[in-house]
């Protein structure tokens, strides 16, 4: 005669089984009808629509994450210049990221803005949840399969309409005036919630434009920042960079009454720019 251990924790078939009251193998435990059928959400990271949604950030905790960026900069360099590229460096990534984005979404019209992914509907599985939990477990597996299966069905069409809109989109800005007018209308908006308050062509130099913010909103509680707006350079450097107009960007600290923290943001392009700029203007 086989003689079988039995474990302690195994003992007791309603270990397998959802209840609402005390077990006393496992402790205390609190489980919901459905959730030994539920599947996994696909996770909203990858699922999340590329179409404008407005997701606004408390102030506080942007500059709270700005200085801390700040702090590390400064303990692990040596000299300010050395600071100052750190800086423009962080931003460069995100400017450069910036270019296919925002080009995508200023080709869809304002009122065809998807809230949400279509991969990631949040009627379908909700509300198969929510009769979930008024129905029995077999009656609760089925509504998940289907739930799913209408997720991918979903993804599909995601998918069909994401391509009809590359395949739509607007046509990259090729002078110098309409990259930076989308660069003080669009970028600025995306990343501050509104334009930037001036763009201005230098009288001295051809190669030189200006974008004024009379109040900047990461550096506005940094006594004497500017060195701190060179994170704000790298983007728009980066993002220039990325749609081929090379050009070096320093932020320039000018106040006027009413406005101590005014900036200007100094753009000087590349002189092949210019000369790419005569040529098609010919």
């Amino acid at each position: 005669m086989s003689q079988r251990i039995i474990l302690p924790s195994t003992s007791d078939d309603r270990v397998f089984n959802n209840s609402d009251g005390y077990e006393y193998t496992i402790g205390p435990k609190q489980s919901l009808p459905n959730e030994a059928s539920s599947q996994p959400t696909p996770s909203r990271l990858y699922s999340e629509s590329l179409m404008f949604r407005k997701q606004e950030v408390s102030l506080s905790a942007v500059t709270f994450l700005f200085g801390e960026m700040i702090a590390h900069i400064h303990n692990t360099s040596k000299t300010a210049s050395e600071c100052e590229v750190k800086l423009n460096d962080y931003g460069f990534v995100i400017g450069s990221k910036l270019l296919e984005l925002l080009n995508l979404r200023a080709s869809v019209p304002s009122n065809t803005y998807l809230r949400s992914s279509n991969f990631l509907s949040s009627s379908t599985p909700t509300n198969t949840s929510a009769n979930a939990m008024h129905s029995g477990s077999n009656t609760t597996a089925s509504r998940t399969v289907s739930g799913v299966s209408d997720i991918y069905y979903n993804q599909e069409n995601s998918a069909e309409s994401l391509t009809t809109l590359i395949s739509s989109m607007r046509s990259r800005d090729l002078t110098i005036l309409d990259i930076l007018q989308f660069i003080h209308g669009t970028v600025w908006s995306y990343l501050f919630g509104h334009v930037s308050d001036d763009l201005v062509k230098s009288s001295e130099r051809e190669n030189e434009y200006m974008i004024v913010d009379n109040l900047p909103l990461l550096t506005q509680f940094i006594p004497n920042g500017v060195s701190c707006d060179f994170f704000v350079c790298g983007i728009i450097q980066g993002f220039l960079n990325n749609a081929e107009f090379p050009c070096s960007v320093t932020p320039h600290l000018m106040p006027l009454k009413g406005f101590d923290q005014r900036v200007i943001y100094l753009i000087q392009f590349d002189k092949h720019v210019l000369e790419r700029e005569g040529l098609r203007s010919e």
